[in-house]
């Protein structure tokens, strides 16, 4: 089984990193980094992540503006999402991100077992189930 491909998306380059090493200590090893909203949607389509971690604060092309589009294009609409931020979080940002279509959403700082947690069940919810109809 190979390692999920995990995109991070945020436009601080010291947080890419950061995220970038603990995810590599968790045992994702394989992710991608974007620093705006623009080079996330091309990164998007190109790379086809298996979870993307998007930051809700971004200059051009934030958070909110992302998950529209990528929920839009039948190509990218499953691929999972949670949504970070540090910025006047409120519970009508929570309502609005997650309403957008991210899975979950979480504000800085946060604990990192309780990004992993989420990460893991995102995901888990991602994979496809095995049914079997028995007739």
């Amino acid at each position: 089984m190979t390692s999920p491909k995990i995109l991070i998306v945020d436009d601080k380059p010291d947080t890419l990193k950061l995220l970038g090493i603990r995810l590599e200590t968790e045992g994702y090893p394989y992710y991608i980094t974007a620093a705006d909203g623009d080079e996330a949607l091309e990164k998007i389509r190109e790379e086809s992540p298996d979870l993307v971690l998007l930051d809700a604060d971004m200059p051009r092309k934030n958070g909110f503006e992302v998950l529209p589009e990528m929920k839009r294009d039948p190509q990218t609409a499953n691929i999972p999402a949670i949504m970070i931020s540090a910025v006047r979080v409120d519970l009508r940002d929570i309502q609005r991100g997650l309403g957008l279509g991210a899975g979950n959403y979480l504000t800085k700082p946060f604990e990192w077992r309780e990004l992993a947690k989420r990460i893991r069940l995102s995901l888990d919810k991602s994979k496809p189930s095995l049914t079997c109809n028995l007739q």
